[in-house]
């Protein structure tokens, strides 16, 4: 199974539905021989969908992308792959879950296109702290896949 355990997820007290955490470990073995692990506590708001959208993509977690979400949100925070990757990894979950093709390519899009600026905002602290919640098998066919 690609995705273990299932996605285990609260709302954070206090944020209105804004920011949510990891309530036990997750694992994705991705298509590419790598696998992620996800550790609980990390802090993450999901599918960066605006409002205006929902009726046709879904709510940030409301969708089956959930898990892909998670895994893109630590992938961005800690930094431990280049953008491109942690987007690439992110379309290639989505397909794993099911997503349908069309909304996998809005979604795909809207990271290139509007991931950068969470990606320029991040701090060295910040980075620092997310590692804490991810553990990366290597492999060098992860690169070559991504298209770097």
């Amino acid at each position: 199974m690609p995705f273990s355990p299932t996605l285990s997820i609260s709302m954070q007290p206090g944020t209105d539905g804004k920011v949510w955490v990891l309530d036990d470990d997750f694992e994705w073995e991705t298509p590419y021989g790598v696998t992620i692990a996800l550790f609980a506590g990390f802090e993450f708001d999901g599918a960066s969908i605006p409002r205006l959208f929902w009726r046709v993509i879904g709510p940030p977690l409301a969708g089956p992308y959930a898990p892909a979400a998670a895994i893109h949100d630590l992938l961005y925070n800690s930094e431990i792959v280049e953008r491109k990757v942690a987007d690439c990894l992110f379309e290639a979950a989505m397909e794993e879950l099911g997503v349908s093709r069309w909304k996998r390519f809005l979604m795909h899009k809207a990271v290139r296109l509007g991931g950068g600026f969470s990606w320029k905002h991040h701090t060295d602290e910040s980075v620092t702290k997310a590692r804490r919640f991810i553990s990366m098998s290597a492999s060098p066919y992860l690169l070559d896949a991504c298209g770097e």
